[in-house]
């Protein structure tokens, strides 16, 4: 692991493993927009943010969560919990939104991704005290339109790190949701090669 927590590497190495099959699971991304999502996500687990829901009112269950990954992964997660995979249903809809807790916090985030437009719009809030912050971006500034859908029969990691315009634009992404989300909803954390 780089020692920079948000070294574009790292956060798509997060990326990939939080969609790689598993199971009957298999990867996709059908467009820029859940690749925004997916980029915010590694971001918070980046950081050992830990996903308890999709959305403000839904918990993600053990059994729903571990389903695709038997009973080893399952047994791993009371020694191990911070998962980095997200369930299968994060992609369902056009507004992607993810809920996290965090050891070092007693509040809930929660990041969501929706398209306006051309624009991806994101939005984050510390559940509890409503601290907010918000934040968009031009997609075709930062991703490759053509690029997508992503599925299975494509090499992920190689077709993911692909769909980004240049390194330096996926740096930038990843630095605007350092930024703009973990930095503004939870400035007290730390982590090793984080600060």
């Amino acid at each position: 692991v780089p020692a920079d927590a948000f070294h574009q590497d790292n956060i798509l190495d997060l990326a990939v493993r939080a969609i790689q099959p598993a199971g009957d699971r298999q990867p996709s991304l059908r467009t820029p927009y859940e690749a925004v999502a997916l980029i915010g996500h590694a971001c918070m687990v980046a950081v050992d943010f830990r996903l308890v829901g999709l959305g403000e009112e839904h918990n993600l269950g053990m059994s729903s969560l571990f389903r695709p990954y038997g009973e080893l992964l399952l047994i791993f997660s009371r020694i191990n919990y911070n998962y980095t995979f997200p369930p299968t249903e994060w992609n369902a809809n056009d507004t992607f939104a993810f809920r996290y807790a965090h050891a070092q916090s007693s509040t809930e985030y929660l990041l969501k991704v929706s398209r306006l437009g051309n624009n991806a719009v994101i939005f984050a809030l510390a559940l509890g005290d409503d601290r907010t912050s918000s934040f968009d971006i031009p997609v075709k500034n930062y991703i490759s339109t053509s690029a997508f859908p992503l599925s299975s029969s494509d090499n992920i990691p190689a077709s993911l790190r692909e769909a980004f315009i240049s390194p330096p634009g996926l740096g930038d992404l990843v630095s605007l949701f350092r930024v703009n989300v973990i930095q503004k909803l939870a400035p007290g954390l730390y982590k090793g090669g984080y600060e």
